[in-house]
């Protein structure tokens, strides 16, 4: 889904 894909994309950039 959409939400999942996001929620990822959101998480990856906080760690990064």
């Amino acid at each position: 889904m959409v939400s999942e894909f996001y929620f990822i994309n959101s998480f990856l950039s906080k760690v990064s």
